[in-house]
């Protein structure tokens, strides 16, 4: 298992004046087995996002996302934000 910090996506309320609903981003631990994830990809969402305005409070504005697909048995698969970049994550999942 290696350990990853999962950005949780909450919806909070509708902003009718936004047409869209306000999210709330925290941060929280997530353990995985590496032998299930199936890739990994910049969080071109998160990103962009982060780069406008931080999504999480006392980020740097430098900090990156990752998109994490793991294997799910039939169902396919399922998608995580995890913090910090791909090439960060690809060292713990190789045991480096």
């Amino acid at each position: 298992m290696i350990k990853l910090i999962e950005v949780v996506v909450d919806p909070t309320n509708y902003n009718p004046e936004e047409g869209q609903v306000t999210k709330s981003y925290s941060l929280r631990d997530f353990y995985i087995n590496p032998k299930f994830i199936v890739s990994i990809a910049d969080n071109d969402t998160l990103n962009s996002l982060h780069q406008k305005k931080p999504v999480i409070k006392d980020l740097m504005p430098e900090t990156r996302f990752t998109k994490l697909s793991v294997a799910c048995g039939m169902h396919g698969t399922t998608s995580y934000n995890i913090l910090g970049p791909p090439e960060q994550h690809l060292t713990k999942i190789r045991g480096e």
